[in-house]
């Protein structure tokens, strides 16, 4: 916008301040708060301004949304539609026995014990794809629930990759939407 097409000497703190309130989410107005706090910084340092209108500015606040657990009505239609198509079996497997992402990731064939009914998670998918020991307050086995091991088993039978819950974030967060 406006901010852009000045010379960097004419801006002034309300240009700003009117460029980062215009940003959608709180997340890309702090990265716009920082990135030009660096710039005008540098600016003031090279002389290329004779004074910095980020000095005063304070960095806008990232309130994170409120989350709220699903209602047992939306939850049963989550899990209904889930059934459809063995490509949500993963959105299940984390429901039911609450996982969280990395792990669910992270789980092997050989995790998932049906002879003693447990799911033993001993790993994390970071988020720079790399695998994590997890700690050993976190490392546990818990039991494996029954319509988890139902379905799991039936989707084990059809594919046979090594960690069958392992996709990219963005694949699943593309299963999640739909």
């Amino acid at each position: 916008g406006k901010l852009f097409e000045m010379p960097i000497c004419d801006v002034l703190p309300i240009h700003i301040l009117e460029f980062i309130n215009n940003l959608e989410k709180p997340k890309v107005k702090e990265n716009a708060y920082v990135y030009l706090k660096d710039i005008f910084s540098k600016a003031y340092d090279n002389r290329l301004v004779d004074r910095n209108p980020m000095q005063s500015m304070k960095k806008p606040k990232h309130t994170a949304q409120e989350k709220r657990a699903l209602t047992l009505e939306e939850q049963t239609l989550f899990e209904n539609a889930c059934k459809q198509d063995d490509r949500y079996t993963l959105l299940l497997v984390a429901l039911w026995q609450g996982l969280r992402l990395g792990e669910l990731r992270a789980l092997e064939r050989a995790d998932f014990d049906f002879d003693n009914n447990v799911l033993r998670i001993s790993k994390s998918e970071s988020d720079n794809d790399d695998m994590e020991t997890k700690n050993t307050y976190s490392d546990r086995t818990m039991p494996l629930f029954p319509e988890t091991q139902e379905i799991v088993k039936e989707y084990l039978a059809n594919h046979n990759e090594k960690r069958p819950f392992y996709h990219t974030k963005n694949y699943i967060s593309k299963v999640l939407n739909e």
